[in-house]
């Protein structure tokens, strides 16, 4: 008789099946953009506070399940924040004009693209989702000194 020894929790995070391919893909982008939509619903005018932890856990659960690298991270963040501030910041399109808006936009929305892009890279350490809470309030404090100052 042979005792196996117990698998490292990074191996066992490892050989999780991943769901890849086009459709796992096209699932992670529908859900980031959903999650960043809802996020939005947590702000003035509707309120529904509730959902902005449920929508962060969202984009977190879409990154983990389906991005492996950080560039798929990014463009599952950047997506998030696109559609998070498309429709949180919908009123500069009235007071700056839409260029303005739709600039915004772009520009903040890679701060989500860099916080995407770091999720998979804490996953590899043991205490990632202390790790991934601490990030997410760091870009939050520093996100609106840039670029606006």
């Amino acid at each position: 008789m042979t005792l196996t020894r117990p698998l490292p929790q990074q191996e066992l995070r490892d050989s999780r099946p991943r769901r890849r391919g086009s459709r796992g893909r096209t699932a992670a982008a529908l859900l980031s953009v959903i999650a960043g939509g809802a996020l939005s619903l947590a702000f003035d005018p509707v309120g529904a506070s509730l959902l902005g932890p449920v929508s962060i856990a969202a984009f977190t659960v879409a990154v983990c399940l389906f991005a492996d690298t950080a560039r798929g991270g990014a463009v599952l963040g950047y997506l998030f924040g696109f559609a998070f501030l498309a429709a949180h910041v919908w009123w500069l399109k009235d007071s700056i004009g839409p260029g303005a808006w739709a600039a915004v936009t772009f520009v903040e929305s890679l701060w989500f693209a860099a916080m995407g892009a770091l999720i998979p890279l804490l996953r590899r350490l043991p205490a990632w989702p202390v790790l991934v809470a601490v990030m997410w309030s760091s870009v939050e404090v520093v996100r609106p000194m840039w670029p606006f100052g």
